[in-house]
Parts: C-alpha cells; sequence; structure tokens
C-alpha cells in the first residue's frame, strides 16, 4: 500500500480519470430498477480505499464534514419512517452524499496545485467545446447516435429530436450533462472558471475562453442560469473586488450584452425573459402548479417530509423544479437547513478567504447553484454536486495551507 501513498503519479492518473469520467463520460445501465451508474463510481472504491488507509481527521473540515454526516443520517431518518413508500433507488440519494464525502475527503487530501487545477480544467473544457459544437451542428450525426446516451430517452432528448427534425436547428445545447439547464451550470462553471484566471493573469488567451465559454453558456438558453451568473458577477464585484469603476464598468457592459442577446436569433428561450408576461410564461405558469401541489403535501409532513420516494414523482410525471421545495418535501425543515448549510458553510468561508484563487470560484459557483436552485435542483444532479464537492474541497485545503503560513491555524468553520 505504500505504493499507492507514496506515488502521486497513480494519483494523477486517479484524478485524471475520475474527473475525465464526470465531465464528459455518460452514465450506463448495469441492474434493472436501479440508477445507471458512471465510471466514477468505480473508481470510487479506489478512492475510498486510499482514504480509508490513509485519511485522517482534520480539524480544518471537521465541522463541516459533521454537517454532512449529519445530514445523511436525517436522510436515513426519513427513509426509515416512510419505508412503505421508498424502494431501493432511493438509497442512491445517500450513495449521492457519501460519494460528495468522498470527493470532498480524497482532493482534501490530495490537493490538486492551482497550476495543475488549471490544466485539468483547460483539457476537459476542450473536449466539452468539440462536443457541443458536434451536437450544435449534428457532425456525425452526433443527436441521433450518441447524444441518447447521455440524455436518457426521456422527454427532454424527445423535444430536442423533435426540434431537430422539424426546424433544422438545436435550440438548447443538451452537452455532455444531457439536460439544457445542467449543462448551463457547468457552461457557468467554465465562465467562472475563465474570469478568474483573466482577472488575476491578464492573459489574452483566457479571454478568448471566457468568450467562447460565454457563447456555449448562452447557447444552452438557460433563463435562470442567465440571471445567476450574472447575479454572481455583481456580487463578486461589490463584495470582493470593491473596485466602483470596474463595478459601474461591468454593470453597462452587462446591459449592452442583454440588448445584445434579445437579437440573438438562436436564443429565443432566454429572449421570453423580456418579450412574455408573467402569465403567457407557460414553463413558470407549470412550476407553480407542480410547487403548490407538493406544498400541499408538504403540510401533512414537514418535520419529516416523504423522504427520498423517486416513484411518487415517476409515476406522476413530476418534476419539481426548485430543489428547495424538493428538500422541504423530501426531507422536511430539518433537511432543507441542513442543504442549506452545506452550501453556505463553503460560501461562507469563500467570503471570509475572498482572496483566495479558489475561493473566489467557490463564491462565485455558490452563487449560481443557490438562484439556479429556485427553478432547477443543480445539486441533485451527480455531476454538478461532485464538481462543488471539487472546488469546495480545494478551498478548504488552500485555507488550511495559508493558515498554516502565518501560523494561524484554526478550524475554518468556527
Amino acid at each position: 500500500m505504500n505504493g499507492i501513498k507514496n506515488n502521486s503519479n497513480f494519483i494523477n492518473l486517479l484524478i485524471f480519470l475520475f474527473l475525465f469520467s464526470v465531465f464528459l463520460l455518460p452514465s450506463f445501465h448495469i441492474v434493472e430498477h436501479l440508477p445507471n451508474v458512471r465510471m466514477d463510481d468505480f473508481l470510487l472504491l479506489i478512492i475510498l480505499t486510499i482514504l480509508a488507509y490513509n485519511f485522517k481527521s482534520d480539524k480544518n473540515i471537521s465541522t463541516y464534514l459533521i454537517l454532512i454526516f449529519t445530514f445523511l443520517a436525517w436522510i436515513s431518518v426519513t427513509i426509515l419512517i416512510n419505508i412503505q413508500n421508498n424502494y431501493i433507488n432511493s438509497i442512491y440519494e445517500l450513495y449521492k452524499l457519501i460519494k460528495y464525502i468522498l470527493v470532498f475527503c480524497f482532493f482534501y487530501k490530495y490537493c490538486l496545485s492551482e497550476d495543475l487545477f488549471r490544466k485539468l480544467i483547460n483539457i476537459f473544457f476542450i473536449f466539452l467545446i468539440i462536443f457541443n459544437v458536434f451536437q450544435l451542428y449534428n457532425v456525425m450525426n452526433v443527436n441521433f447516435n450518441i447524444l441518447k446516451y447521455y440524455a436518457g430517452e426521456g422527454p427532454i432528448y424527445n423535444s430536442f429530436i423533435s426540434d431537430l427534425v422539424n426546424y433544422n436547428r438545436v435550440f438548447r445545447l443538451l452537452g455532455t450533462m444531457g439536460n439544457p439547464n445542467n449543462n448551463a451550470i457547468l457552461m457557468s462553471f467554465f465562465v467562472i472558471f475563465y474570469f478568474i484566471n483573466l482577472s488575476k493573469f491578464k492573459k489574452f488567451k483566457y479571454f478568448v475562453l471566457l468568450l467562447t465559454s460565454l457563447v456555449f453558456f448562452l447557447l444552452c438558453n438557460s433563463r435562470t442560469a442567465l440571471i445567476a451568473l450574472l447575479f454572481s458577477f455583481i456580487l463578486y464585484l461589490i463584495s470582493i473586488n470593491k473596485n466602483i469603476l470596474k463595478i459601474i464598468i461591468v454593470f453597462f457592459l452587462m446591459l449592452l450584452f442583454l440588448m445584445l442577446i434579445q437579437k440573438f436569433e438562436k436564443l429565443d428561450y432566454i429572449n421570453s425573459l423580456f418579450t412574455l408576461s408573467f402569465s403567457e410564461n407557460t414553463s413558470l405558469m407549470k412550476r407553480f402548479e407542480v410547487w403548490d401541489y407538493l406544498f400541499d403535501m408538504i403540510k401533512d409532513s414537514f418535520i419529516f417530509g416523504y423522504g427520498p420516494y423517486k416513484n411518487f414523482f415517476y409515476s406522476n410525471s413530476l418534476y419539481s423544479e426548485n430543489e428547495y421545495i424538493l428538500m422541504l418535501w423530501r426531507y422536511g425543515v430539518p433537511g432543507v437547513i441542513l442543504y442549506l448549510l452545506e452550501l453556505f458553510i463553503p460560501l461562507h468561508q469563500a467570503f471570509k478567504n475572498k482572496s483566495n484563487y479558489f475561493s473566489k470560484i467557490v463564491f462565485m459557483f455558490s452563487i449560481v447553484i443557490l438562484i439556479c436552485g429556485l427553478t432547477n435542483n443543480p445539486m441533485s444532479e451527480p455531476r454538478i454536486n461532485v464538481i462543488y464537492a471539487l472546488i469546495s474541497s480545494l478551498m478548504f485545503s488552500e485555507i488550511k495551507k495559508n493558515n498554516e503560513v502565518y501560523g494561524n491555524v484554526q478550524n475554518v468553520t468556527d
């Protein structure tokens, strides 16, 4: 085992394969009635083995880990209390949180340097852009032959193919996420990443990569993600940058940019932000109907909720489209509080240590996830969940190292 412990090449290869799977590979089906699995799920077994041998408790992250374990325990309680409604597929919600813990601990232990992190993200971004370009122009018939493995043959994929056949164009990029809203959140991560790097290094290549990521973010046509990304920029400039002139300039550039969006023919879905009245927004009105229905049920079980109870949504063809309502429905008031703390603790630490590289990324991406959670379920997507665990762990590790350098080692979650 010492070989694994000391072999940085092995660890680096494991990290590359794991993140390659998260960013670029589809899931696949093995056992009937069970969720799909991914290559990174199998690699997680290796990560578990390494951590079991080589991970020691660390007071710098103890409070946060206790919180996540408490959330895990509470989900288990809601499943047991609602055991009549929760089948074996409900266990997957426990597994997602266990995966979050393992990814967080692994990348905290084997912290990526800024340089290696940038290199890896650049590699994955190039592959993602190639995949999205192939999808946008249906190169080699990729939308009919390959995309179904990413999106599954459900309503999103069927609607996508119907638009492609009837209008011969792609209205919303699904990407490797297989979902336009989740793909927009993924692309927002790259927009934030390249924005932070451009601010730090002032290199032309980061300007080009920022524009590229922004174009493909817009081609996902996600209204909520657009609002979330704009707010993340505004809050970053107000809370972290604090350059008044830059804030004013960026604000007016954003207004100009939004005016240009309205003229962009392919961004019909985003343009509806400016052209549809509230009552004409059928997407939002359908969400209100579902939320109202779920709230009526929440009143009857607002402490313990109903557990994950995935089959309820499957059998009724419902999509919660609001992570806060979903957490409240599934796990009651304690569950939604624990979910919020899962995000607010890294956000708080990012703000406290706002001069750090990873803190800036976590700050902006946390804002995006929190706002997108109002009309989508970002943290319910396993890959977004993993990306958030990744950058949060790197931030905590960076804080620890800085505290050690300045002789100020303390529990960063106090």
